[in-house]
């Protein structure tokens, strides 16, 4: 059984995020990922990619944390408050990689 850690995604993770996630149209990831079915965007370079919305989410480390398998970026986990009043925690998954 491979290893599988989370922690925080580095500029060199986010640059492998970028080339299996943000790449291509349509990646499959983006099927599931509701309800931001709507919302996916490629990106032809990893510039752009760290300057949009998409990339500025995935580098803040307090919210999110990169799912890796034996040390290869291969998706990502979030957490965020809808209300903090009523404990309302949104969680969200996402495997960018088809391979998993």
């Amino acid at each position: 059984m491979p290893a599988i850690q989370i922690k925080k995604l580095t500029e060199k993770d986010l640059h492998t995020i970028w080339q299996i996630g943000f790449t291509r149209e349509n990646p499959e990831w983006s099927k599931y990922n509701g309800p931001y079915f709507e919302e996916y965007q490629s990106f032809s370079n990893f510039e752009n990619f760290l300057s949009s919305k998409e990339g500025q989410f995935l580098r803040n480390g307090q919210k999110v944390q990169g799912i890796f398998i034996e040390n290869k970026p291969i998706g990502m986990v979030c957490r965020y408050w809808i209300d903090e009043k009523t404990l309302w925690l949104e969680v969200g998954i996402v495997i960018y990689d088809d391979n998993y």
